[in-house]
């Protein structure tokens, strides 16, 4: 299959008729996506947080059981508020001042 082809151009090849009256579009899963580039996000997932920062699930985890970076919970989801990200990193910039 070439690069490029449309969800339509998909459907017709697998052999599934022409005209549809849904959507073919992808699903994609939100929490799993890093915000826009320039919107202003307000909470992050761990996930968001972890390539915002660089770092990896676990070392995130460390950080936010140290009390370092401070999250809520929403229902069974954590989120940490882009402040706290932006907090910490200064926090981290002052501390590689001193040395």
């Amino acid at each position: 299959m070439k690069r490029g082809t449309s969800n339509r151009e998909l459907v017709k090849l697998m052999g599934l008729g022409g005209d549809f009256d849904f959507d073919v579009s992808p699903v994609t899963d939100a929490s799993h996506t890093p915000p826009p580039e320039n919107s202003q996000q307000l909470l992050l997932t761990t996930e968001q947080a972890g390539h915002a920062l660089q770092i990896g699930r676990s070392h995130l985890y460390t950080i936010l059981a140290r009390g370092e970076i401070k999250s809520i919970k929403i229902g069974g989801s954590r989120r940490i508020p882009m402040t706290e990200l932006e907090r910490y990193i200064e926090g981290e910039m002052e501390d590689d001042e001193e040395i």
